[in-house]
């Protein structure tokens, strides 16, 4: 027996010298949770700005030179969804830089899907449409009816921006495009 008190005895005080000389020691706890019938699946938010008569991306809109008083512009073009959601999108305006008075001056028209929904200065465009499997379609008139001669010889740089965001709410998940335009007034006399 004593034998054993004497092994019993050596294994405590070899395993209370081992375990004061390791300092800590390192344990590892896991615990999962298993919950079933979720799922998760990704998607595309996603449109394009495109000519109409090609499908080409559009990069800029207006590139008018030398418009006079009864003068306009016009070009076509088509938003076209890319991705697989369907959403709305905001279409604004904003000067980025030319002659304020000129700028004012222009009148915008713009007429979705053969409707006119909008007519007005740049700085009014606020338009919200959607975007769905069938293409949204714009003609957009730039035209000048004042014959002020001050505003001869003028320039105007202006981005129509067009905006999309999931349900509608700023941040997160979104697209965005803004397109440049460039209009320049000609000279006339009274």
């Amino acid at each position: 027996m004593s034998r054993t008190i004497n092994k019993i005895l050596f294994f405590l005080i070899f395993t209370t010298l081992f375990l004061s000389m390791s300092g800590s020691t390192s344990a590892d706890l896991s615990d999962k949770e298993t919950i079933a019938g979720n799922s998760m699946t990704a998607t595309t938010l996603a449109f394009s700005i495109r000519n109409t008569f090609n499908e080409s991306v559009v990069s800029q809109i207006f590139s008018t030179f030398g418009i006079i008083p009864s003068g306009f512009d016009l070009r076509a073009l088509r938003i076209k969804k890319e991705g697989l959601l369907d959403s709305s999108y905001s279409f604004t305006a904003a000067k980025t830089s030319g002659d304020d008075n000129f700028c004012n001056a222009l009148i915008i028209s713009i007429m979705q899907n053969t409707k006119i929904v909008y007519t007005g200065p740049i700085s009014s465009v606020n338009i919200n449409s959607k975007i769905s499997s069938s293409p949204d379609d714009w003609i957009i008139f730039a035209s000048l009816d004042d014959k002020n001669i001050s505003l001869t010889n003028k320039t105007c740089n202006f981005n129509f921006n067009f905006k999309t965001n999931l349900n509608g709410k700023d941040g997160g998940f979104s697209d965005e495009h803004f397109i440049a335009n460039n209009i320049t007034s000609g000279l006339w006399n009274n």
